[in-house]
Formats: C-alpha cells, sequence, structure tokens
C-alpha cells in the first residue's frame, strides 16, 4: 500500500546578516566588572579575585554575542577552601535578559555560581570547565530538611545566594543548548528552572552533593549521553559513601526533576555510585505530575536506595535502560498512570539487599512489556496498592506481557492489584513462580511459561517449598483464572504438587488452573499487515494558522491492522529531527482492528531553525513478522516562518 501524502505547512523566513570579526581582549580588560555587548575573545590565562560578586566578574548585556574565553580561567573566592568551597560567592559569568548569546571555552572555580543566566532566548554554552564552585559540605543528616523541602520550593526563590549553589544555573531560559561541560563536584552540577527546550549533552556532573542536574517546572528539554555518578551527602564524619539510614541520603540523586516538569527526554545517561540514580516526581497531585518523561538507554547501576524513580507521573515510558545492582528498586514508580516499562534489563542485587526490579505502587493502566530480569534477591515485578492518602488510586487494570522473569525471589508479586492480565511471560528457576495476596480481583494468568531449568535459589519470603510456580494467599472467595499455562509438568498431579492455594490451606482462594499446556506455548509472530494510515499535527488552538516558534505541537498517528489474523504486541517510536524522543508498544490488535496515539513536542524559539521532521515509526523493534514494511511510518515535515496565512 502507498502511504498517504501528508500536509507540508510552509512558510518562509529568509534571513541574512554577517558577523564582525571577534575582537581580542586585552589582558587589563578582565577586571571583576567586565561589561561585555559585542563578541569577545580573551587570551586565556587565570585570573584570582578575593570577592564574588553577584553581578558577575563577567556580564552580558547585549544581544547577539559570542564570548570565546580561549582557555582563561576566573578563580572565585572558594578555591582556597580546600574543604569545600563554603567560602564561594558570587558568579563567574552573569546573563540576563538577552539573547543568542554564545558562551565557550572558559574556566571557572570558586563562585556560588560558575555562569547564572536568567531570561535568556538562544543560549550556547560549550566546552566550559564549571566544576569545583558552590559544594554544601554541611551535615546533611535530615531527610525533610535537606530533601524534599530543598527541591519543592517555588522557582521564583532562586536567589544568586541560595542555599545551594553550583556550576550552571539557568532560569527561565528558552531554548539552549549545553555540551561538554565539566560540572563535578559542585552542590548542583546544572539547575534549570522553569526552563525549556534545552539540549544538555555529553557533560559531567558526577561527585556532586546534592544533585547532579535538576529540572524544575522545565520541559521538553532532551537530556543526552551524560555522566552523573557518585552524588553523595555529607554528613559528621566527611562525605558519604554508602548512608547508615536512609534519611542520611537526603534524596541526593545524579538526575532529579520535579514539579510540572513535562515531556523531557533523558537517553543514554550514566548514573552510578550514588544514592539514587534518577529520581522525578511531583508533589501527591497529578496537577504537579511531571508527564510524559521518555527515559531510555540509560546506564544506571549501584545506587543506595532506587537506581530510577518516578512517582505523581502519566504517561511515563522507560524504554531500554540497563539497570544493575540497586539497594531498593531498580525501577520504582509511585501513584502513576498509563505508565509503560519496556525491554529494560535489571540484574544483579547488591549482596545482602532485597532488591525489587520493578516495583509499583498505585499504578493504573500500566503495561510491562518484554523487560527482561535475573538474579534479583526480591521480587521481579511487584504491583501493590498502598493506601496512603484518600485520593490515591487503587492498583488496577495493569498488564504483565512477555517478560523474561529468571531466579528471583518471587517472579510476580500481585499485592492488593485489581484485574491485572499477565500473559506469555516466561518465568524459570525462581523462589516462587508467580504471588497473589492480600484483596486482589479477578486476575487473569495464561500462556505463560512456569518452570525449573536449574538449582532453585534459596529465595522467597514465605514457607511454601522453593519452586512452587504460582500461589493464592487472597481470600477464599477469590480466584486466580490460571488456564492455559504451561507449568513444566504433564499431568494433573504434577501440576497440582507446584502450586499452593485453597487445597493447601482452605482460608485462601482457589487456582483454577485446568486446562494446561502440556508443552510451551508458540510464541512465533504470523504474517500480518500493520499500517500508518494517518500522520496529522493537531489544529492549534489559537488566531493564526501556522505554528510560530514557542508553541506546543501535539500530533497524532493512527495504526491499524489490516491483516487477516491478530497482532501480537508491538513497540512505536516518535522522531523529531530523526532523534528518538518516545517510545510506547501495544499490547496487540485484532483483525481490521486500529489504535490512535498522541505525541506533543515543542517548537523551539530558535530562528536559525526553520524546518523540521516529525516521524512515526509502528513496529520499531521488529516484533511482528510484517512482510512489507514499507508502510509502517509516516513523516510530516513542518516549515516555519514569519506570521501569517500557510500554503
Amino acid at each position: 500500500m502507498k502511504s498517504r501524502p501528508f500536509p507540508v505547512i510552509i512558510l518562509v523566513l529568509v534571513v541574512s546578516f554577517s558577523r564582525p570579526p571577534l575582537a581580542i581582549a586585552r589582558v587589563d580588560d578582565i577586571t571583576d566588572d567586565l561589561r561585555v555587548t559585542h563578541d569577545r575573545t580573551f587570551p586565556g590565562g587565570v585570573y584570582h579575585f578575593r570577592t564574588g560578586k553577584d553581578a558577575g566578574i563577567i556580564r552580558v548585556e547585549a544581544d547577539n554575542v559570542v564570548l570565546d574565553g580561549g582557555g582563561l580561567e576566573l578563580r572565585g573566592p572558594g578555591v582556597p577552601e580546600a574543604e569545600g568551597h563554603m567560602k564561594a560567592r558570587g558568579m563567574g559569568i552573569y546573563i540576563g535578559q538577552h539573547r543568542n548569546v554564545t558562551i565557550k571555552n572558559f574556566k571557572i572555580h570558586g563562585f556560588r555560581w560558575g555562569i547564572y543566566a536568567t531570561d535568556v532566548k538562544n543560549l550556547t554554552i560549550l566546552d566550559c570547565d564549571l566544576a569545583d564552585n558552590h559544594e554544601d559540605t554541611r551535615q546533611m543528616g535530615s531527610r525533610s530538611r535537606v530533601g524534599l523541602e530543598g527541591w519543592m520550593q517555588p522557582a521564583a526563590l532562586l536567589p544568586v545566594n541560595a542555599e545551594k549553589g553550583g556550576g550552571l544555573a539557568l532560569r527561565n531560559v528558552d531554548t539552549g543548548v549545553f555540551k561538554r561541560l565539566q560540572l563535578q563536584r559542585n552542590a548542583i552540577g546544572l539547575a534549570a528552572y522553569d526552563s525549556h527546550n534545552l539540549i544538555i549533552a555529553d557533560s559531567n556532573a558526577s561527585d556532586c552533593t546534592a544533585w547532579g542536574m535538576l529540572l524544575y517546572h522545565s520541559s521538553y528539554n532532551v537530556l543526552r549521553n551524560n555522566t552523573i555518578n557518585n552524588v553523595w551527602r555529607f554528613n559528621s564524619g566527611g562525605r558519604l559513601t554508602q548512608p547508615t539510614t536512609w534519611n542520611n541520603s537526603g534524596d541526593a540523586a545524579g538526575l532529579l526533576f520535579v514539579i510540572n516538569s513535562n515531556h523531557n527526554a533523558i537517553v543514554g545517561n550514566h548514573m552510578h555510585d550514588g544514592v539514587e540514580g534518577y529520581f522525578g516526581g511531583g508533589r501527591e497531585s497529578y496537577t504537579l505530575a511531571d508527564d510524559y518523561t521518555f527515559a531510555a538507554f540509560n546506564d544506571v547501576e549501584n545506587n543506595w536506595a532506587n537506581c530510577m524513580e518516578h512517582t505523581f507521573g502519566q504517561y511515563d515510558v522507560f524504554y531500554k535502560n540497563t539497570v544493575r545492582r540497586c539497594a531498593a528498586g531498580a525501577i520504582y514508580l509511585g501513584v502513576s498512570r498509563d505508565a509503560q516499562v519496556i525491554r529494560n534489563t535489571i540484574s544483579d542485587s547488591i549482596p545482602g539487599m532485597q532488591q525489587v526490579a520493578i516495583d509499583h505502587e498505585n499504578g493504573v493502566r500500566c503495561l510491562y512489556f518484554a523487560n527482561t530480569i535475573q538474579n534479583v534477591a526480591g521480587d521481579g515485578i511487584h504491583l501493590m496498592h498502598k493506601a496512603k492518602n484518600g485520593w490515591w488510586p487503587s492498583s488496577a487494570d495493569n498488564t504483565i506481557l512477555r517478560n523474561r522473569i529468571e531466579t528471583t525471589g518471587i517472579g510476580i508479586h500481585l499485592d492488593d492489584n485489581d484485574r491485572a492480565s499477565i500473559r506469555q511471560n516466561t518465568l524459570l528457576n525462581n523462589g516462587q513462580g508467580i504471588v497473589f495476596e492480600h484483596d486482589s480481583n479477578t486476575q487473569t494468568a495464561a500462556e505463560n511459561i512456569l518452570q525449573v531449568a536449574g538449582p532453585i535459589p534459596n529465595l522467597g519470603n514465605r514457607s511454601f517449598a522453593p519452586g512452587t510456580r504460582m500461589v493464592n494467599l487472597m481470600p477464599a472467595d477469590h480466584s486466580v483464572d490460571a488456564r492455559n499455562n504451561f507449568w513444566g509438568a504433564s499431568t494433573a498431579a504434577g501440576i497440582q504438587n507446584v502450586v499452593f492455594d485453597k487445597l493447601q490451606n482452605g482460608q485462601y482462594g482457589p487456582i483454577l488452573w485446568q486446562p494446561f499446556l502440556t508443552t510451551a506455548p508458540d510464541l512465533t509472530p504470523a504474517a500480518t499487515d500493520v499500517r500508518v494510515t494517518r500522520l496529522i499535527l493537531e489544529p492549534i488552538p489559537r488566531d493564526h494558522m501556522a505554528p510560530q516558534p514557542g508553541d506546543e505541537l501535539t500530533f497524532i498517528a493512527n495504526v491499524a491492522n489490516m491483516g487477516s489474523i491478530a497482532t501480537g504486541p508491538f513497540v512505536y517510536h516518535w522522531y523529531w529531527d530523526d532523534e528518538l524522543l518516545m517510545a510506547g508498544a501495544t499490547p496487540g490488535l485484532a483483525p481490521g482492528a486500529s489504535f490512535m496515539v498522541r505525541w506533543s513536542w515543542r517548537w523551539a524559539d530558535d530562528p536559525s531553525t526553520a524546518e523540521h521532521r516529525v516521524r512515526f515509526l509502528a513496529d520499531a523493534d521488529a516484533d511482528l513478522a510484517d512482510p512489507d514494511r514499507s508502510n509502517n511510518s509516516a513523516e510530516l515535515r513542518l516549515v516555519f516562518g514569519n506570521r501569517g496565512g500557510t500554503q
């Protein structure tokens, strides 16, 4: 089938300008009050400043300025303080209320903030060393003092002399590129408040004492290929390397984003050896949630609390992350709706810790698809309802599909979870295979492989025999529909020996396991025909017809099964200019059925870019046997220009 043509939004923008050559700054120009109004190149060298200025040692006071430090090093009053830069004051460079500013090749140490930018549009900072500015070494023993209260303050409360300083502060910055920055050994490596359309890439924010990178009320940002390791608090004994209690950790995290930080792509980052690698969360209300987060291809390991944690969110996606050696949850989700956890690889607990691979409290309509989990001391997938607040939703209507879970304490553990669908999972060598308990209603488990292929580990937290394939600990009137599973046994007597239900203890409900499969289910996909039938830009809800820079654009794709048999589950991708910024999965489509999926991104306020391409790809991971993949994608070309009509 030929793809349908899609409308092209075309406006014409012609920009022509030339820059004068960069002026070379004289040595005597570099004072503690250098005001820049045009392009400058500095001659390098090292300059010490005994006092820091809140207005900045170098202050940008014009639009369309390029500053090239040429390796220039600014040393503030905090540099001599070996105990952690507590005397750091002021800022190295300040940019306020300007646009089209580029800063590169500076070294700035010993200030409260290395660079501070506020109310700036189109800001670029490249190849700067902003390490060793303000590092808070005071004792951090109270979680309420230094954790939750610290990052819940309104963005307006980011003064230049804030309690926590660091390398780079961005306040109300709209559109920017920040690459190859050294941000180590600060309280906060990079803080973005009310800032949007930022690309933060190829930078190092390790060894910070609060957060390596912080996003607050900041959306449509891409954080790509950053290294954020070894983020720990201090206590009275110095820098922590392992907290003695959870409170001592102070909610430190390699990457923290909170309070309406939506539509962010966290891709290909490395977060090792800290308290938490990644934490995203709202404030106990969906109106302050962090929605449509895309966390993909990240490498997260050896963190003391949760490796990746996200709370109070909707439509968040965790895709193809590699997570290892976490003390608590590898991927922990709390109070979220419509989340998808897809094709992550999770393995290896910290010795002596009861790690849970995927731990979800109060999840609704969530999908856990094609994850690989092995060698985890706790649960492989744990879904539970925690009735902490009355408005928290019950954990319900979740789908656990085609995961491989091997050598865990409990493979799949449902605790007070309603209407779960558990299908086509492979569970091998677990202490217990699937456990249902408390008031979980209408559970369905079908076409799963529950068997032992090797020695059973001495794991699990119950008294039933190791290797029990399914356990019902729900009340006597709560049954489990477990028909059409493969139990690794070919007789009814053999299966009854590997389940625990009402027959073993009358206070519990039955497991309805007949009929059963005598061979493992064949999940090889049959030939099908999936097509993208439409890709459109949703109308802009305002007067002018053409989208403008700064608009939030919503795209709609329709996918249909044009074949005669049902499809299996498959993954889809959204691309913006060939960069993958969102993915998702569907459990499958019946013959003739279709589904619609939306995705939004923001057109950056950057006059240098006049064209973008949006592409949608169905069956992106080739889960299906589709003989004609030419109609599995569609592309929309967007050309923006001056205000006016379209053609």
